[in-house]
């Protein structure tokens, strides 16, 4: 049997359970007041990792997190919010042509889906099936202008973009 180690050195970490020394914050700052719900604990990692600090990953230790209790990915606002957020991520790390790029690629990939729900339309089920194809095609609109509606939960992303 392979002793596994209980400690893992990891770029990022879901911001559900994390410890960080105070001197860590000093030096890099605190969570960024521009992300609104997704990505800001993935830009603090990169910040952390930025500035010679490690990220670990402890294996042992046991939390109980309901993923995307606070949210319901599938409804136009909160991917509205979830792209946003990777897009500023990539944007103030990667700069502008490669978020341009990662843009575009996010709506030809929700354009396949797209085509995919059509493909397989849920005839059982037509009004959600419908309604998810309607919001898939926003979303993708959302992306090519890079326009994004109004969210009254997230005045700050609007510029974000």
């Amino acid at each position: 049997m392979v002793d596994t180690p209980c400690a893992y050195d990891v770029d990022w970490i879901m911001g559900a359970c994390m410890l960080v020394r105070s001197t860590t914050v000093t030096n890099v700052g605190m969570l960024d007041d521009d992300y609104f719900f997704y990505a800001e604990e993935m830009d603090w990692c990169f910040r952390i990792k930025k500035n010679n600090w490690k990220i670990w990953y402890i294996t042992n230790a046991q939390i109980y997190h309901l993923g995307g209790g606070s949210s319901h990915r599938s409804s136009l606002p909160q991917l509205c919010l979830l792209y946003k957020g990777k897009l500023l991520y990539f944007r103030k790390h990667h700069g502008k042509l490669k978020t341009i790029i990662l843009r575009y690629g996010f709506a030809i990939g929700n354009a396949l889906g797209i085509a995919r729900r059509i493909i397989l339309f849920n005839w059982i089920n037509r009004k959600t099936a419908f309604q998810r194809i309607v919001d898939q095609t926003q979303l993708v609109w959302y992306l090519l202008r890079d326009r994004y509606p109004n969210l009254a939960a997230s005045p700050s992303m609007d510029s974000a973009s």
